[in-house]
């Protein structure tokens, strides 16, 4: 499942982080140690866009690139509006939620 696509094949509906990762940007004291700004800059734009965050633990990139994409929880948790989170409920019955990585 590590192209890039949120959509589990056995459920059909987006997967989801059941929790935030240990090292979610939307925790406290910036565990991603993220440079000053960008974390505001990655809301703006999935925000402007009406796109989830892609939680960095499941990039294919990542240290678990055979875990598959899975949206972010903090995103979720701070913007349940966003456009693609409203779809996913009224349309595909909701989110498959999976564990961290690592943290099962």
């Amino acid at each position: 499942m590590p192209d890039g696509n949120t959509i589990d094949p056995v459920t059909g509906k987006p997967r989801l982080m059941a929790r935030k990762c240990a090292t979610c940007p939307f925790r406290p004291n910036n565990p991603m140690h993220l440079d000053e700004g960008r974390l505001r800059e990655l809301i703006q734009h999935n925000r402007a866009v009406g796109a989830a965050l892609t939680c960095h633990t499941t990039l294919s990139y990542g240290d678990h690139p055979d875990v598959g994409p899975a949206s972010c929880r903090g995103f979720h948790d701070a913007f349940p509006d966003t456009r693609v989170f409203q779809i996913a409920r009224r349309f595909l019955g909701g989110f498959t939620e999976v564990d961290p990585p690592g943290e099962q």
